[in-house]
């Protein structure tokens, strides 16, 4: 049997990561917006994410991804300087991920609604990108 190419392999990873990482995580989410899609009021984004919860979702996912890549064997001295630099930039991109989540979660108090609405879709996205990434680096 023939082994799968590199490419392959790590397309397969990245979209098992999106699936279970990714679309799971964002599960509880998707059931609010659908719950609130069919009540008397409807859906409100900005009442819905106003409060972080997306910012919650991408620091899990982001903490995930970060196991994912410490777990893999990337990032070792066989794999040469390139490969390395890629690896150390990916942990860092993770874990900076991680850490803006969070730390806009913390302060989601302070900023409106609608504000809080539109960095949590901003950062989650910037996370879901990065994480992608990252994992795809791991793979």
């Amino acid at each position: 049997m023939e082994e799968m190419p590199a490419w392959k392999v790590k397309l397969v990873r990245v979209v098992v990561w999106v699936l279970f990482g990714v679309i799971f995580g964002l599960l509880p989410v998707i059931i609010a917006a659908f719950r609130d899609s069919v009540s008397p009021e409807g859906l409100n984004l900005d009442k819905m994410l106003g409060s972080g919860e997306l910012l919650i979702v991408g620091a899990v996912i982001a903490a995930g991804a970060t196991g994912e890549l410490f777990a893999s064997s990337r990032g070792r001295s066989t794999d040469g300087i390139v490969a390395n630099l890629m690896w150390i930039f990916a942990g860092f991109a993770v874990i900076a991920a991680f850490a803006a989540d969070t730390i806009l979660y913390l302060i989601a108090v302070g900023p409106s609604h609608s504000a809080m609405t539109s960095l949590s879709l901003i950062f989650f996205s910037a996370t879901v990108v990065g994480t992608t990434i990252a994992v795809g680096t791991a793979a």
